[in-house]
């Protein structure tokens, strides 16, 4: 198990949220071109050594607090994901490492109920990750 994630400067466990599980790209695909030609087997290779953004993504489990509705916890867990810049997203078991990142896609509150309180947030990142300073 996953100890837990800081995203918008704001730890999981502070929102009820326990870390499930999290896939996070060991390394980022180069921006190299493939190109097919006619009467041609196989493929041209522009190489480019700029690489791709990443995917990372992150299960959690929702609880709500004493006294708190299911959509009052809903509420409060998309307050802490709606970001309009990219923010950092480290993970507890890599601390000294972040991610340039930016939730994307959608959770809907039917897929949380279904689930039991899971859901999955896909955040978009740069490349490379950096050194917390």
């Amino acid at each position: 198990m996953n100890d837990g994630v800081t995203f918008n400067n704001k730890h999981c466990s502070a929102l009820e949220l326990e870390l499930l599980e999290s896939s996070r790209p060991l390394l980022a695909e180069n921006k190299d071109t493939f190109e097919e030609l006619p009467h041609l087997s196989g493929s041209i290779l522009i190489p480019d050594n700029s690489k791709r953004d990443i995917e990372v993504t992150a299960t959690f489990l929702l609880s709500t607090l004493a006294g708190e509705s299911f959509n009052d916890a809903c509420r409060r867990i998309a307050a802490w994901l709606n970001v309009t810049t990219w923010s950092r997203l480290i993970f507890d078991d890599d601390p000294n490492y972040y991610y340039q990142a930016k939730p994307i896609g959608m959770i809907d509150r039917e897929q949380i109920t279904r689930n039991d309180g899971q859901f999955t947030v896909t955040f978009r990142c740069h490349p490379e990750m950096k050194v917390v300073v």
